[in-house]
């Protein structure tokens, strides 16, 4: 019912209108046909889908609602050519402002070009014409944007390119307008989250709004600078020590528009490319590189472009206080992992230090990034290398409390048939490492390989062979004597006391009377331990099997025992029935001591 009515008040408008045109110029006419009324619209609008690192969207549909409009208006909205031309014959006014707009704001929005004309050569004013102009970057109108061009306009373009209307903004600046003007605009971003009011030129507006197609065009037309800055970052960092702090969009120092790609990167990396066609990867900014800034960003692809187009892997970054460290060492104390393994591919340095003598490995290991750490690895980062203190990566791991992590990544790789490598066995050995660990599959996969030696020590002189011994683990020990250990090395503290790894060293050779540096013996040793352990058990056992076995000098007298005393050698031989003690050279049997062994 209440649809109807307005409807028939609208018509009722119209026709008073067409009513009024037998006086033109009466002020009865002129109150008619400029009378404003209330009626129910159905009109066109635009808003923008946001789509992360894509290309934003604009979304057209319609909505209806009641607003006052005069019969110009409506002529305009409903593209009425006949009736618009009475109306302004009768004295119409064009540039009235209604909360819709002008009546041109109208005509554009609905894309009636025709009227458009008829209004701008009716004697629209600036006004009119300038909002009619912004109306047409809104919705993507180029044809009404160049007819509007014929009075003085304002540089409305920066809407249209964070829109990506090409045809409006190639329009706007073949007709004269500065590529390089700046208005404020509303910039919306999802990924960067941004909804702010910034004073930027279109370049920026279309490098925050994703939209390739103006980017490619804007850098074509002469006199479009490329050498501007603009406060839209969210991270910032002091100078003096490097800290970073982020600090939210809009609100970091101004920078170039190379770093606003990155910060709002376009996901096929597009725009990023063709801003780096014109402007060189390696301009520093406050004493930092825009690959720098893809790291804090933490954006791998970014990364990838930058690569792309010759960016410098190792620019150091600079600080008042000279404490210089690179893009490795950044991506590695961030924990960025895909952007670390970006740097890895693209030929960094693994093993460049900080100023405090810190690599990227032990960057990972302090600030206990584990997926890092593995991409290092696993690219030959050196485990061997120690800072300006004197710790490395393991070191640094049991004092940040992540020895059980460290321990579980490392041996991880090696399980996936890798190494972790070391020019330093006194500071880190894999095979050492594992063999503490006890990780026998792990130490499988390295005895295969043929880089590996065996027979390395550690700074107390410990081979893994020892450290199996010593720990007590069998079956890792048993793996490195078939492997062809050395077991004839010596160490700094020989102690051990475990029963079956030395039974197993017994049998595979290994001598029970040689002394240590301190002229210590295995026996003695066993015995530092506690008395009657099981190791000192299985060496008296050897001992006393070789002296029997051996031999050994024995005083014997002449005459069953009534005569001279003199020396023998006393030894136990094989015969048919077993094994019999006998001396020598006579081989004078003793038949009461038969021993089966």
């Amino acid at each position: 019912m209440g649809s109807s009515n307005i409807k028939r008040r609208r018509e009722k408008l119209l026709e008073e209108a067409r009513e009024s045109v037998p006086e033109p110029g009466s002020r009865r006419v002129m109150h008619l046909v400029n009378f404003i009324g209330t009626v129910s619209l159905k009109t066109r609008k635009t808003g923008i889908v946001l789509r992360d690192e894509s290309t934003s969207e604009v979304r057209f549909e319609f909505e209806e609602f009641r607003t006052e409009v005069t019969a110009l208006f409506l002529a305009a909205h409903a593209g009425n050519v006949t009736l618009l031309r009475k109306l302004l014959s009768v004295g119409a006014n064009v540039s009235q402002k209604l909360f819709r707009g002008y009546a041109t704001t109208s005509a554009v929005r609905e894309s009636h070009i025709e009227i458009l004309e008829i209004l701008v050569n009716g004697g629209a004013t600036q006004p009119a014409c300038e909002e009619a102009l912004l109306e047409a970057s809104y919705v993507g109108q180029g044809r009404p944007a160049e007819l509007l061009m014929g009075s003085s306009m304002i540089c409305s373009h920066v809407t249209a390119s964070c829109r990506g209307f090409v045809d409006v903004v190639d329009t706007l600046i073949k007709c004269g307008v500065g590529p390089n003007a700046n208005a404020r605009v509303l910039l919306r971003s999802s990924k960067l989250s941004l909804h702010t009011n910034v004073d930027c030129n279109a370049l920026v507006a279309a490098i925050v709004g994703r939209q390739i197609s103006i980017v490619r065009l804007l850098p074509q037309k002469s006199g479009v600078s490329m050498n501007i800055k603009v406060r839209l970052g969210a991270w910032s960092w002091d100078m003096t020590t490097g800290e970073e702090f982020k600090v939210g969009a809009g609100l970091s120092e101004p920078y170039c528009v190379t770093w606003c790609a990155v910060e709002y990167f376009e996901s096929s990396g597009s725009i990023l490319h063709t801003l780096l066609q014109h402007l060189s990867p390696n301009l520093p900014h406050l004493g930092r590189t825009v690959i720098h800034h893809a790291i804090l960003c933490n954006n791998a692809r970014a990364m990838d472009v930058l690569l792309t187009c010759g960016a410098d892997i190792e620019f150091p970054v600079q600080t008042t206080e000279k404490t210089e460290f690179r893009a490795i060492h950044l991506a590695a104390q961030l924990g960025s992992a895909k952007v670390l393994q970006h740097l890895i591919i693209g030929g960094c340095n693994l093993n460049s230090k900080t100023e405090s003598g810190e690599t990227a490995l032990m960057i990972s290991v302090r600030y206990k990034h584990d997926d890092c750490l593995k991409l290092l690895a696993s690219a030959g980062a050196d485990f061997g290398l120690v800072d300006s203190v004197g710790q490395c990566a393991l070191s640094i791991a049991g004092f940040t409390q992540w020895t059980h992590v460290f321990e579980q990544a490392v041996l991880e790789l090696i399980r996936g048939g890798k190494f972790a490598y070391s020019s330093n066995a006194s500071n880190f050995s894999s095979l050492l490492f594992v063999t503490r660990a006890n990780d026998i599959e792990a130490l499988k996969k390295l005895i295969e390989k043929s880089e590996i030696d065996l027979d390395e020590q550690d700074g107390n002189g410990f081979s893994a062979a020892m450290i199996a011994a010593a720990s007590g683990h069998v079956e890792a020990f048993r793996l490195l004597v078939y492997a062809g250990a050395n077991l004839n090395l010596h160490n700094k503290h020989a102690k051990g006391g475990h029963g079956n790894v030395c039974e197993l060293l017994i049998l595979n050779g290994a001598k029970c009377d040689i002394e240590n540096a301190r002229l210590e013996t295995a026996l003695a040793l066993a015995r530092k331990n506690g008395v009657g352990n099981e190791a000192e058990r299985v060496i008296l056992d050897e001992l006393a099997r070789k002296l029997v076995l051996d031999g050994a000098f024995v005083k014997k007298h002449t005459k069953e025992g009534k005569g001279c005393p003199h020396r023998k050698v006393l030894k136990m031989l094989n015969s048919s029935t077993g094994r019999t003690w006998t001396f020598s050279p006579n081989s004078q049997r003793l038949p009461r001591w038969h021993f089966f062994l």
